[in-house]
């Protein structure tokens, strides 16, 4: 089982560096799955002539891994009683 994290803090850690809020949850693998994606993305849509939906994929990619890690995080937390 993972560290207990805050979803904010999660998703803004992932914010700042892809992964970074899947390995403060202990997601190692999934952590360096994200970084490498929007790595990989990065450099091969970073080319003169790209297509326009190219250059949407990072962001999306990156966004994308902040809300994977917010909704991991979220799952994590302990239910509320109401």
């Amino acid at each position: 089982m993972g560290k207990a994290v805050s979803p904010r803090r999660a998703a803004i850690s992932s914010l700042l560096l892809p992964g970074l809020g899947q390995e403060a949850l202990g997601l190692r693998r999934r952590a360096l799955a994200w970084c490498a994606a929007i790595l990989i993305s990065l450099v091969a849509f970073s080319r003169p002539g790209t297509p326009a939906w190219g250059l949407l994929l990072p962001p999306a990619l990156w966004l994308a891994g902040a809300w994977d890690a917010w909704r991991l995080a979220r799952g994590r937390q302990e239910p509320r009683v109401r």
